[in-house]
């Protein structure tokens, strides 16, 4: 909530902003930020809020582009034998090294069937039913994958019209009819890799049998196994692994392999410290521009200047402090070479809570070539310690868009209490607004709304320079009598 980056100043007592006339609201609502309602009037308030939400956003966009799956990889790869396999990285994958050995690939399972003359035979008329898992030695059974059979009806069957049928059922098995000088076969291929992507065929009637196939009697039907479906075999740094594909195979953090073949090679991961200073870069230009602007907005007055100044001080925190990164030395900025430096006089204002970051080339090198992966996370933590204030700023339901939010229901409620049900001929208080439901002083639905909206966002962050008046009626129950405060509760 947004109060509670505010100390309370305690609740004086009601006081002249107790009246509601034309503009009344925001008459109390400048005098409680401090502004002159005609200097500071509600659509500059507005426009310095917007202002501040998309120079928020702008600086979230240029984080993201420095996060997964974005990033320029800061980690290159290298790998000693490319015929066996290839090796890809994340940008976040720690420096480290990776012996692999490549046992066996993994397959596919594949039937084919005895040779007929021609493709346009006519074999029979029925059903034939796929099913997708793998065979059981112990139960000598077929176990299911857990998809759900595939029943696959034909007439007249001939072996083109079984593989139209087949491939137009997409029931995970790939249909095709082979020429070879023995004559025309129909091979049945899994579409996926992996022991558990093989798949039985099985006929209802009897001349379909040729194109049948039951793992626990092979023999009884008339395609045989060509192929097994089987797992990649292989062993990283002596540890043994099991994969059902032969792509993005996870080998360590941030590391994965296609293999091609069997044999044996060595992968290791590096850190770039190139690629990892155009990251540090980006990061300072991202957060000197939204500070810049967060300067130019604390010269101002009212939430937005308010806002800017917390929005600063909490970038200058991360700048300056301590950031988790495991147990790496390395825990502040500085000792990357990305030093920050408090702003003086920035944008004419002296007085403006904001600072820039630089980064020192020599500096940064250093220290990626002394410790490549503790670098490496540091950014990467801090990139993510930003992005984590910004969004407690700028997101839906953060401090700008709630103040955006709640300063619109001020506007209206001045607009609802002056136009709304019958025109007002007096000036009420708002203790009479909230005991009296009825005739010309009765609230609607969205007089209720806005006084909720303004009364749970707007007041608690204007808590330091609040005169107490509107807080007393809103926040302290004692002033919430009758059907007011069941409405708003």
């Amino acid at each position: 909530m947004i109060y509670a980056l505010f100390p309370s100043t305690g609740s004086p007592s009601l006081g002249a902003a107790n009246n509601l006339g034309n503009g009344g609201l925001l008459q109390a609502l400048g005098g409680a930020i401090g502004s002159n309602p005609a200097k500071d009037s509600s659509q500059t308030t507005l426009s310095a809020l917007g202002q501040l939400q998309s120079a928020s956003d702008a600086f979230q966009s240029a984080l993201a582009l420095l996060e997964p799956p974005y990033q320029t990889p800061s980690t290159q790869t290298s790998n000693s034998n490319p015929s066996v396999l290839t090796a890809l990285s994340t940008g976040s994958a720690p420096s480290s090294s990776y012996a692999i050995t490549v046992n066996s690939l993994a397959q596919a399972q594949s039937l084919q069937s005895a040779s007929y003359s021609s493709d346009s035979d006519v074999l029979g008329s029925g059903t034939l039913t796929l099913s997708l898992g793998h065979y059981d030695n112990a139960s000598n059974g077929f176990v299911s994958n857990g998809s759900a059979p595939v029943a696959i009806h034909v007439q007249n069957a001939s072996l083109a019209s079984v593989a139209s049928a087949i491939n137009a059922a997409q029931a995970g098995v790939t249909a095709s009819v082979l020429q070879d000088n023995s004559g025309y076969r129909l091979v049945l291929v899994s579409s996926s890799t992996g022991s558990n992507q093989g798949f039985e065929v099985l006929s209802d009637n009897a001349s379909l049998m040729p194109l049948s196939y039951d793992p626990s009697n092979p023999g009884a039907g008339g395609l045989s196994l060509s192929q097994s479906a089987q797992n990649a075999s292989l062993s990283v740094n002596g540890v043994s692994l099991s994969s059902a594909s032969n792509n993005n195979v996870t080998v360590g953090s941030g590391v994965s392999v296609n293999l091609l073949q069997t044999g044996s090679s060595t992968v290791q991961a590096q850190a770039s410290s190139t690629n990892l200073q155009t990251q540090a870069q980006s990061v300072v230009s991202a957060f000197n521009t939204l500070q810049s602007t967060l300067a130019n907005l604390q010269s101002g007055s009212g939430p937005a200047a308010d806002i800017a100044s917390l929005y600063a001080q909490a970038l200058n925190t991360a700048a300056t402090g301590r950031i988790s990164n495991g147990s790496s030395s390395l825990t502040q900025l500085s000792q990357l070479g990305i030093n920050f430096q408090p702003a003086t006089g920035l944008a004419g204002n002296p007085t403006a809570t904001t600072g820039g970051l630089s980064l020192d080339a020599g500096s940064f090198a250093n220290a990626v070539n002394a410790n490549s992966s503790g670098a490496q996370s540091l950014l990467s933590n801090a990139i993510q310690t930003l992005d984590t204030i910004a969004s407690s700023f700028g997101e839906a339901g953060g401090t700008i868009s709630s103040t955006q939010s709640a300063y619109q229901s001020a506007v209206s409620l001045d607009t609802l209490l002056s136009n709304a049900n019958a025109p007002l001929q007096t000036s009420p208080s708002l203790t009479e607004l909230a005991s009296v439901q009825s005739g010309p002083l009765a609230l609607n639905a969205g007089q209720i709304s806005s006084v909720q909206q303004y009364a749970t966002s707007t007041l608690p962050l204007l808590k330091d320079n609040f005169n107490g008046a509107l807080l007393d009626l809103y926040v302290n129950s004692n002033y919430l009598s009758g059907s007011l405060l069941s409405k708003l509760a």
